[in-house]
């Protein structure tokens, strides 16, 4: 079987460099906004752990009124890394599409109930909201995501990676769009 990567589409080698993008670049139609551009920089400063966050119309405590965009954490050392990069422009894009297309509802298996209980505070998002937990499996097995720790990596059951199947093909259509935009500029 092929590595999750492979099989849902993260690219092997990119050749560009997402931490120096100019501010007109994109990746799956969505701008990549630098965290000074749009205020994050001492957060990110502070919140090392972050990777990165999708910005703009009232998502993470942004305005509604500002556009949408994708911002890296400069920070973060596992940011450092071009794939690392990719990953989280795939997995963010996968939110917004999300947002578009909510994730149906698909039963927590008890070994990805054991790993939410083993992974997150019982504070976070994603060990109180079924929903957003639902919504982050599904990413993560698009971006090939296994968890924060390698030691207890998250399980891909059949019926999330089947919805990631399908929001791979969301997000296709989301960069062949972005990349007819970019020859017509």
């Amino acid at each position: 079987m092929p590595s999750p990567s492979k099989q849902f589409g993260l690219p092997l080698k990119l050749k560009k460099d997402y931490s120096k993008l100019p501010k007109q670049e994109s990746r799956y139609g969505i701008p990549i906004k630098s965290a000074k551009e749009v205020g994050l920089d001492n957060w990110f400063k502070e919140n090392t752990n972050t990777a990165g966050m999708v910005w703009g119309k009232g998502n993470n405590g942004s305005s509604p009124d500002e556009p949408l965009s994708i911002v890296v954490n400069p920070y973060n050392e596992y940011m450092k890394n071009e794939r690392n990069r990719e990953g989280l422009f795939k997995n963010e894009a996968s939110r917004i599409a999300m947002g578009n297309n909510p994730v149906p509802t698909y039963k927590i298996s008890p070994q990805l109930q054991a790993w939410r209980e083993k992974t997150f505070n019982k504070k976070d998002a994603y060990f109180q909201d079924d929903d957003a937990f639902r919504e982050t499996v599904v990413a993560r097995i698009l971006t090939g995501d296994t968890g924060p720790d390698p030691k207890n990596p998250m399980p891909f059951d059949a019926e999330p990676k089947e919805l990631a199947s399908k929001y791979n093909q969301i997000l296709s259509s989301m960069e062949n769009t972005n990349k007819v935009k970019k020859r017509f500029k």
